[in-house]
């Protein structure tokens, strides 16, 4: 029986499918007071499923099995079957109430435990897995982001820095020089920046001119955010 692990990113649609799985929402947030969510999943083949829900800390690696798990979200049903065409209620709390004005991020792992291929017969089994972003966010937090950029050996940084008490979340960016029409720089390699940490994306410092104001575009979950980049060094 061989493990094919199929990992979510989940960042832009309000909905996820992994093969017969659907779940919802795929970002989830919990009340800081301890007040449960609630995600639905969906099994949209006509065979039941055997799933497994774990709380993880926060990480954003592909490499599950180093992450550990965590014991400060309860998430019922913990193992569950869930019949062909059926739904099935994930309710998330924290055992403790937030008692911190800052949020805190965990993962939500969902996993589909293989089934066992019938005897003689030649198959794979397949284990497939939503690894889901879970905030616990208090009343009036919020992202507080800001860009710089910082030439090194390689070339230049540009960095974004939030020292907000919440997360933001960047799906695109477009870098200008001297409010020019055309960017310098563009990525969609986007993801998570949580209170308190910052993301970089590294440019070629040659396609840079000396001395140019630098403004970024980002396309985020606040919307578009345009913005002067702090230029350092």
């Amino acid at each position: 029986m061989r493990w094919i692990a199929c990992l979510a990113a989940c960042l832009v649609s309000a909905s996820a499918v992994a093969a017969t799985l659907q779940v919802s929402p795929v970002r989830i947030t919990i009340s800081a007071d301890g007040k449960a969510g609630v995600v639905r999943l969906q099994n949209q083949s006509d065979v039941p499923t055997l799933v497994q829900v774990e709380a993880l800390a926060w990480n954003d690696t592909a490499d599950l099995a180093e992450v550990p798990r965590t014991s400060e979200i309860l998430a019922v049903p913990p193992v569950f079957e869930i019949a062909g065409g059926a739904e099935q209620l994930i309710r998330l709390a924290l055992r403790k109430p937030l008692t911190t004005g800052t949020e805190v991020a965990y993962r939500l792992l969902i996993t589909e435990v293989p089934r066992t291929v019938g005897d003689g017969a030649e198959g794979v089994s397949f284990a497939l897995r939503l690894n889901l972003p879970v905030f616990v966010t208090p009343a009036g937090a919020l992202p507080q982001p800001s860009w710089s950029l910082e030439r090194d050996a390689g070339g230049a940084r540009l960095t974004l820095g939030n020292q907000g008490n919440a997360h933001v979340r960047v799906q695109s960016i477009a870098l200008f020089e001297d409010g020019g029409a055309s960017p310098v720089f563009v990525s969609d390699d986007g993801g998570y920046v949580l209170a308190g940490d910052e993301r970089s994306w590294q440019l070629d410092l040659g396609r840079l001119k000396a001395g140019a104001a630098l403004t970024v575009k980002a396309e985020t979950n606040l919307g578009e955010l345009e913005a002067a980049v702090d230029i350092r060094g």
